[in-house]
C-alpha cells in the first residue's frame, strides 16, 4: 500500500515520463483515487468474456458511467432475446401437443372407418359405404 506521498510521487513521475517520452503507461490498478489522477484522456479496456478491447476517449470515471450505461444496454437486450426464446418454446411446446392430438384424432378415426368396412357379414354394399365414408 501506498502513503499520500508516495501516491502523488507516482502520480508525478507517470505523467512526467508520459509527456517527456510521449509514450504510453499502461495501468492496472484496483486503486479508483489513482486511476482518477492518472486516466485522464484514455481508457484501453479489455472484455475478456467477447476478447476485445475498445478505447474511451474520456477519464476513469466518466468511462465507468459509460461502460456500466453499455453494459445496462446489453444485459436489457439479452434479456430481450431470453424472453423471445421463451415464447417460442412455448409456442413450440404448444405446437407439439397439437400435433400429437390431430395425430391420435385421426389415427383413431382411420382406425374406425376401417373396422367398419371389414366387418364379416356385411353386405358388399355396405362395405362400399363405409370406403365412400373413410375417403
Amino acid at each position: 500500500f501506498l502513503d499520500s506521498n508516495s501516491t502523488q510521487w507516482l502520480v508525478d513521475r507517470i505523467q512526467k515520463v508520459a509527456k517527456q517520452e510521449n509514450a504510453m503507461v499502461l495501468l492496472i490498478s484496483h486503486k479508483e483515487a489513482l486511476l482518477d489522477q492518472l486516466c485522464q484522456e484514455h481508457i484501453l479496456y479489455i472484455n475478456a468474456a467477447s476478447k476485445t478491447l475498445t478505447q474511451y476517449n474520456t477519464g476513469y470515471t466518466a468511462f465507468r458511467q459509460v461502460h456500466a450505461a453499455q453494459v445496462a444496454a446489453s444485459q436489457k437486450v439479452l434479456d430481450q432475446a431470453h424472453e423471445k426464446v421463451s415464447g417460442a418454446d412455448q409456442t413450440l411446446q404448444k405446437n407439439r401437443q397439437q400435433l400429437k392430438k390431430n395425430e391420435r384424432d385421426l389415427k383413431q378415426q382411420t382406425t374406425q372407418n376401417s373396422d367398419q368396412r371389414f366387418i364379416k357379414g356385411r353386405s358388399k354394399e355396405h362395405k362400399q359405404k363405409a370406403d365412400k365414408s373413410a375417403a
